[in-house]
């Protein structure tokens, strides 16, 4: 699979974002922003904030939550197939 533009990145984890599609994959997975913010290599106030919409991630962080979102997004669509 090819990697996706960074543009194409960004705008997905801002509809992420902004939807609250990005902090209820987090909860739903119970993990704490503590948790993201370590597999991301950032302070766990810069998840709160990317949260939040107070600020968005850029360069190697927005790559890193972006790969974060996607794993936490097949994790749940993995147990939902397990559940059907």
């Amino acid at each position: 699979m090819a990697a996706k533009a960074p543009l194409d990145v960004a705008m997905r984890v801002r509809r992420m974002i902004e939807s609250g599609e990005a902090r209820s994959l987090r909860e739903s997975a119970g993990l704490s922003c503590e948790l993201i913010a370590r597999k991301c290599e950032v302070g766990q106030t810069a998840v709160f904030r990317w949260e939040r919409g107070d600020r968005q991630p850029r360069g190697r962080n927005l790559l890193a939550y972006h790969r974060v979102l996607v794993e936490l997004k097949e994790l749940q669509t993995s147990i939902a197939g397990d559940a059907a």
